[in-house]
């Protein structure tokens, strides 16, 4: 989903603007309970943005659980965690990003798109033609269509999550002198004006608490 964040620091709420023309809005005061009770302070202290908070409160709104988000910042710290099988993370080449990082979150709606990503075309067709294989029977069997469903499912899940490949979305992040600074979660854009989006969220919000980034 398309979105567009802003605050209003007078009244301590911010919000983004859907594509659908409503309104996601956190308070302050909200966005500190939700880091504490995700015991963000113990993880990164001072070093979330509430824009990193507010994309977060969003992403639980739509059902995200942040529970997938703080084992990735756990991996980042070096901190006990969970294993999601993602991506590791990497640094931004092109601008506007470029000399940011970011890394992967894994949550249960990515999953058709890692099952899509996993099984191309031809991968398909090397797959139907192995299973239906008329050799192996003339006719079309039971076990033949639990395996094909197998291997469209969880087969393809589990190969990519054992290859540590699993995509999602993005925490992105700034490193400082050995330390990570946590800015904003958003989706895989598209296109440069995505890119520009993101960039323009941090500059105006995250930058705003963490001037010494913008210098970088």
């Amino acid at each position: 989903m398309k979105s567009q964040c802003f605050g209003k620091a007078k009244m301590g709420t911010y919000g983004i603007n859907m594509d659908d023309g409503k309104v996601f809005r956190a308070t302050e005061e909200s966005l500190a309970k939700l880091a504490a009770f995700l015991g963000l302070d113990s993880i990164a202290p001072g070093r979330y943005s509430r824009l990193f908070m507010l994309k977060m409160a969003f992403y639980q709104w739509q059902g995200v659980g942040p529970e997938c988000i703080v084992e990735e910042l756990k991996a980042l710290e070096g901190l006990p965690h969970i294993d999601m099988c993602t991506k590791p993370e990497s640094q931004f080449t092109n601008v506007p990003l470029k000399g940011l990082w970011h890394k992967h979150f894994f949550d249960a709606r990515f999953i058709p798109h890692n099952i899509a990503v996993q099984m191309p075309k031809k991968r398909l067709r090397e797959l139907a033609e192995r299973i239906f294989d008329p050799a192996r029977s003339p006719t079309v069997t039971r076990e033949m269509i639990e395996e094909w469903a197998h291997a469209l499912s969880h087969g393809a899940l589990e190969e990519r999550a054992n290859h540590g490949n699993l995509t999602g979305e993005w925490i992105v992040f700034a490193r400082h002198h050995g330390q990570n600074y946590y800015l904003t979660l958003d989706i895989h854009p598209r296109d440069k004006a995505g890119d520009q989006k993101i960039h323009d969220e941090i500059s105006r919000m995250a930058y705003a608490e963490f001037p010494f980034l913008a210098a970088q």
